[in-house]
């Protein structure tokens, strides 16, 4: 797994907060396929959007991820680029503040490129729609957000010349399900309930 994080215990009680309008910046993440890790690069303008609920955790939004590539080496020293396409996805689910909840679906279509054997277009990969798993301390002073996912599908490859997707799914050992994705939002502090304000009798 790309990123691992603990949970922490918080106090209980928030404080009757309403729902309120949130955007956590996506500051880094990764995938991994049978054993071969792809870092995600910092990509401007990733972000979770939408409205959250601090006392029962639930949120709806959307993941919104632009466009990236990035290129690396196979377990068995075979270089390829992955092109991720952007990712605009509807998510729902829950957070709470603190521990773990789920978020979901969120699918993606990668395209993949093999320099070595000539093939640097026209292939394609789409990951089967995953359910994330979010870990969040709300204890923390600039508490972390992560979004992981293991074992998610990623079927066999899609080629404009179907000679090619024999030597892609080679190379990167698909069809699959020995997989795991992890995203990091840093400061996930959007997420934080307000802070309760003193009230006065007289």
């Amino acid at each position: 797994m790309v990123l691992a994080l603990g949970a922490v215990v918080v106090p209980a009680g928030l404080g009757g907060a309403a729902p309120t309008e949130v955007e956590i910046p996506i500051t880094s993440g990764g995938m991994g396929v049978n054993g071969t890790p792809v870092l995600f690069p910092t990509v401007p303008g990733a972000k979770l959007v939408g409205t959250y609920d601090p006392d029962t955790g639930a949120f709806s939004g959307r993941l919104v991820i632009p466009a990236f590539s990035q290129s690396g080496v196979t377990s068995i020293d075979d270089d390829f680029t992955l092109e991720f396409a952007a990712v605009d996805a509807e998510v729902s689910g829950t957070i709470p503040q603190t521990g773990n909840g789920t978020l979901g679906p969120v699918g993606w279509t990668v395209g993949v490129a093999l320099p070595d054997y000539f093939i640097t277009t026209g292939c394609t990969v789409t990951i089967a729609p995953l359910t994330l798993t979010t870990t969040f301390d709300a204890s923390g002073a600039t508490p972390a957000l992560a979004l992981t996912a293991t074992g998610f599908s990623i079927p066999g490859s899609e080629c404009a010349n179907p000679v090619d997707e024999a030597d892609v799914d080679a190379v990167l050992a698909i069809p699959t399900s020995a997989t795991s994705m992890g995203l990091l939002a840093a400061d996930a502090s959007a997420l934080l309930p307000p802070a309760p304000q003193p009230s006065f009798t007289g």
